[in-house]
């Protein structure tokens, strides 16, 4: 099966983050095409998850994220259906009826069947597919046109089981990658960045940015690497560092240690430049339980990407006196964050009971107000999902009793 570099993915959106902030929209304002070719970069990269997730998915399984799946494929069909009729209704054009075929809300969409908008949409990429040279000059691309058709193919394979749906599915994957290519070698090399080059000298300090933003992306191509993306649970572990050494005995050995690599907000690292090896890579940060990736082998002008890799946070273990309070995280702390789940146990012994009762706070001068349903004493222990119902920026501790006491507390 054909497999999706996650990784070079990953570098694209680092890239792609950095086209759709405020400071580049401000740069490129006078630069008419530049949001046209990010916003179908944008579209082109969903698609490429949209294949990724199908590829993914047992051909006779499940139905998978049809909503986003349709979301999506009703914005691009609007797209091109609002391209065609800004382009029949032109005046050199001014054409009535194509102006009609053309016409749809994306409320006239979600009233529709399952079917019955798979085929509204699919009917739309044949009618703007039939005027491709017109809409070009009406903020619709090829490229616009390739990832409409591919999101309707995605959304009808997810919603049918018959052999073209299966066929989908089976070239998923492959899809994904073709998609990928495309992005990086059409989209990003012949098109955004010849734009973006044009303010190279005029702006340079955005330049710059720009230049940096794809420096990562051909970083990921063309020398002999290790590639992942480090994460807690769902979330981006930033600023990590990742030593590496080679245990291969080798003829030229290398005389400086291999760079430190420190992990970008979206938890990407590349080890770049490697050669021939057998890698150890040791990961830290201060937090987070030391990660040691053993054995990595790979050969000179080889790619080996890990994809992602899990990092847990430390267990803490605290000791509180009597009637004392304590801050246990504060809005800096990453393990106090919504979506993680934290796991408290009263460890102290001997007979003296200690009360611990763990509490959100509005600032680390807050006080605990009253006995809660998280009062723990010797031996017990709780697990609770961090929500955003009641979620403060400190979670702090308080000590009801008059015995000194340890807690233990674990999150992921």
């Amino acid at each position: 099966m054909n497999t999706i570099n996650i990784d070079r993915l990953t570098m694209v959106e680092v890239n792609n983050d950095f086209c759709l902030t405020s400071e580049t929209i401000a740069a490129t304002t006078g630069i008419t095409n530049f949001p046209n070719i990010v916003a179908t970069i944008t579209t082109s990269i969903q698609v490429v998850k949209s294949y990724n997730e199908l590829g993914s998915t047992p051909i006779g399984g499940i139905t998978i994220n049809v909503k986003t799946s349709r979301r999506l494929m009703m914005e691009s069909a609007y797209r091109l259906a609002n391209g065609t009729y800004s382009y029949a209704s032109s005046p050199a054009v001014d054409d009535p009826d194509l102006q009609v075929q053309s016409y749809i809300t994306i409320n006239s969409l979600e009233r529709l069947s399952k079917q019955k908008c798979y085929e509204k949409c699919d009917a739309i990429h044949t009618l703007a597919n039939a005027n491709a040279a017109g809409i070009l000059n009406y903020g619709v691309s090829a490229a616009d046109l390739t990832n409409a058709n591919s999101l309707n193919n995605i959304y009808f394979a997810k919603i049918n089981k018959t052999k073209a749906a299966v066929n989908i599915r089976k070239n998923a994957k492959k899809q994904a990658n073709i998609t990928l290519n495309n992005i990086i070698k059409i989209q990003l090399a012949k098109q955004l960045d010849p734009a973006a080059n044009t303010l190279r000298f005029t702006n340079p300090e955005w330049g710059s940015q720009y230049q940096d933003s794809r420096e990562i992306i051909n970083l990921g191509q063309g020398t002999t690497r290790i590639t992942y993306t480090l994460m807690q649970a769902a979330n981006p572990v930033n600023a990590a560092t990742a030593s590496i050494v080679n245990k291969m005995v080798v003829a030229r050995p290398r005389l400086t240690p291999y760079p430190i690599q420190i992990s970008t907000p979206e938890g990407l690292i590349i080890h770049d430049k490697l050669g021939t090896g057998l890698f150890d890579i040791t990961i830290e940060k201060e937090g987070y339980v030391i990660k040691v990736l053993r054995d990595n082998r790979v050969k000179l002008g080889g790619n080996l990407p890990l994809g992602i890799v899990q990092l847990e946070f430390v267990e803490i273990i605290i000791p509180i006196g009597p009637n004392e309070t304590l801050v246990v995280f504060g809005p800096d702390s990453p393990q106090w964050a919504i979506g993680n789940t934290i796991n408290a146990k009263n460890i102290t012994t001997g007979t003296a009971i200690s009360k611990l009762n763990l509490f959100n706070a509005d600032s680390e001068n807050s006080p605990y107000t009253g006995t809660g349903d998280t009062e723990l004493e010797n031996g017990h222990e709780f697990t609770s999902l961090i929500t955003p119902t009641g979620f403060k920026p400190y979670l702090k501790l308080f000590n009801n009793s008059a015995n000194a006491g340890v807690i233990r507390i674990r999150v992921s």
